[in-house]
């Protein structure tokens, strides 16, 4: 048996080239040089290039040649070493090296059949046939599916077969593409806003059932919706009307309908789905429905999305479909118009909230998403800067860490107290459900009283209308922004500071407004927030100055008169509470060089307080 020498592999996730392994995901075998196995007259007894696609050392497939005794033709075999049923595939002649498979390769048809591809040569001894072969196979193992492809092509003059590369995907069911190397996560709502409008002019299906319009609800390359027109001509009345295979319904909406998370709503139909949907009396539209949801049930499990489609009067009966969007997670309670998953805590994201004091003053809090960190149990939470500022005061009075991190659909929040995470938000509840946010040593329990939607410059975002016991945290939670009085539950953590936040009025992410409540000018907020705040702490303890820096920080200290030395001992930290400098502060206004540290945000501890500082980019 003669078996390939040599195989390098390139694995997803792995450095450099090395032998063939599973790194977690697609194993891409590229063969340096080609596998070359030369033409044999003899069927059955000619050389084999073997195929091993899981990289098991057992050969899965194999090619072979053989001549007919009539004519010239030649063939390329492939078929199991052992006739083994739980191999299948499926081959594509051409004589282009780009691959003719348009859709996942769980989607195309496989077989067993004996031969690949047929040439022949002629009495000029000319060679005659398609030379590149794209193949697609398929293994199936405890109920489930595994998909592979490659890449081989014939020669022309010397008469032989070679493989290129070859690929073949571990995880079970995963709809791998043809060519494709690496696995690339799928987002949580698979969105597209067709531009322009995908448009097809319908013909009446009672004269021609072969009219439809073709929607692919979950963009999987295969329609899951028919859509059709019926048009009676007596009654002025069109009726458009959509087919679904089994296990897929459909709901229609008005315009002034409101939007529920889908998985509240009722009058799912399967089948038919809807009818009247559009009905016209002359040019004048009666009934306008033109939003679409609709959910596939697999298992036990329901999947959601939704699409706008439009009918044109003229010209002729045109359905446009505008936008779609689908969501991977099941159950989720997707609500119509979705587009994106609710990610809090990106990079760049700020947060302005209003303070109440007990004197009745107003100021400000300010939160700023800096980057992450790594935690040991394997978290990656975001570092989020809690600082209580008063802009119009030109001074900071409080400044905090607070880590989150988001997982399937919830946030949690760093409890410093218990030295673990604790649930802050949950964007995927329902109305009824309840959690527990543990606060200190003590906690509070949420309730879900209603989930609604909000819009705010063409977005859509779920609401959650929440409450507790003792009214310490309700109010409204938007969905990836965060809770509308205070993003965390400040009642708790200050009850004995002497104020009180309030009020969300401003939300940008990298410096773009994307959500706010009043007649806040955001725009003037923020460009004094940004324009360098003199950092000081409530009781006057000591200053910072110049903020930013770039190597020389500056400590006033107005109380140095006869300190202790432990009073007046200063720490420097980073982000992720890391140490880096210490020092003793021995007059009333002293430097620190701070050269050496990298640019970026740090904090410095002195007197029993904490500010914070940046750290420029040395010229």
């Amino acid at each position: 048996m003669k078996k390939l020498a040599l195989i390098f592999t390139i694995c997803v996730g792995c450095f450099g080239i090395m032998e063939a392994q599973n790194c977690g995901g697609i194993i891409h075998t590229v063969f340096q040089p080609d596998s070359v196995v030369n033409i044999s007259n003899y069927y059955g007894n000619s050389n084999k290039l073997y195929l091993d696609f899981n990289q098991d050392d057992d050969p899965d497939l194999q090619f072979y040649f053989y001549n007919t005794s009539v004519g010239n033709w030649r063939y390329v075999g492939l078929d199991t070493e052992s006739n083994d049923s739980t191999w299948m595939w499926s081959c594509r002649t051409s004589t282009d090296w780009a691959s003719p498979y348009e859709t996942p390769l769980s989607n195309i048809q496989y077989g067993t059949h004996d031969y690949c591809w047929r040439s022949y040569y002629d009495e000029n001894d000319q060679y005659h046939m398609d030379s590149i072969m794209h193949g697609a196979v398929k293994y199936t193992k405890d109920g489930n599916s595994y998909y592979g492809w490659f890449l081989a092509y014939t020669g022309r003059i010397v008469r032989y077969m070679a493989v290129k590369e070859m690929a073949f995907c571990t995880i079970p069911n995963y709809p791998l593409v043809w060519g494709q190397t690496e696995i690339v996560p799928q987002p949580a709502i698979i969105y597209n806003d067709y531009e322009p409008d995908t448009t097809i002019t319908l013909e009446d299906h009672n004269l021609h059932p072969e009219s439809v319009f073709n929607i692919d609800a979950d963009f999987d390359g295969t329609p899951d919706f028919y859509v059709y027109y019926v048009f009676y001509s007596a009654s002025f009345v069109r009726e458009v009307l959509a087919y679904s295979p089994e296990e897929w319904e459909i709901k229609a909406y008005h315009h002034n309908d409101s939007l529920i998370p889908l998985t509240q709503e009722n009058g799912w139909l399967g089948g038919i789905s809807w009818q009247d949907a559009y009905i016209y009396e002359g040019n004048d539209i009666v009934l306008d429905l033109d939003r679409f949801a609709v959910r596939h049930k697999v298992g036990n499990d329901y999947y959601y999305g939704w699409f706008r489609a439009y009918p044109l009067l003229q010209p002729g009966n045109v359905i446009c479909l505008d936008k779609k969007a689908w969501c991977t997670i099941p159950n989720y309670p997707l609500i119509w118009g979705q587009t994106t998953m609710e990610n809090i805590g990106e990079d760049g994201s700020e947060w302005y909230y209003e303070i109440e004091n007990n004197d009745g003053t107003i100021t400000y809090q300010h939160l700023e998403c800096v980057g992450d960190t790594l935690f040991e149990n394997g978290k990656r939470p975001k570092i989020i800067i809690r600082s209580n500022t008063q802009y119009d005061r030109n001074e900071i009075i409080e400044t905090t860490r607070e880590y989150i991190y988001e997982e399937n659909g919830k946030v949690y929040w760093w409890n410093f107290d218990l030295q673990e995470f604790t649930t802050l938000y949950d964007f995927a509840a329902n109305t009824g459900d309840v959690w527990e946010i543990k606060v200190g040593t003590g906690s509070i329990t949420m309730h879900v009283d209603a989930v609604e939607s909000i819009e705010y410059e063409g977005n859509t975002y779920r609401m959650l209308r929440v409450s507790d016991e003792n009214d310490l945290f309700s109010g409204t939670i938007v969905c990836g922004i965060g809770h509308l009085t205070s993003f965390f539950p400040e009642r708790l953590m200050n009850r004995s500071k002497g104020y009180r936040v309030e009020g969300m009025r401003c939300y940008w992410v990298n410096g773009v407004l994307t959500f706010k409540i009043g007649d806040e000018d955001c725009d003037k907020v923020y460009q004094k927030l940004h324009d360098g705040i003199t950092e000081t702490n409530g009781s006057g303890a000591f200053e910072v100055y110049p903020n930013p820096t770039t190597g020389v920080l500056f400590i006033r200290l107005p109380q140095c008169d006869s300190p202790t030395a432990t009073e007046n001992e200063y720490h420097i930290i980073n982000l992720t509470g890391q140490t880096l400098l210490r020092g003793t502060i021995t007059a009333e206004n002293q430097q620190i060089n701070i050269e050496k540290l990298p640019a970026g945000m740090y904090f410095i501890s002195l007197a029993g307080e904490t500010q914070k500082f940046i750290k420029g980019t040395n010229n």
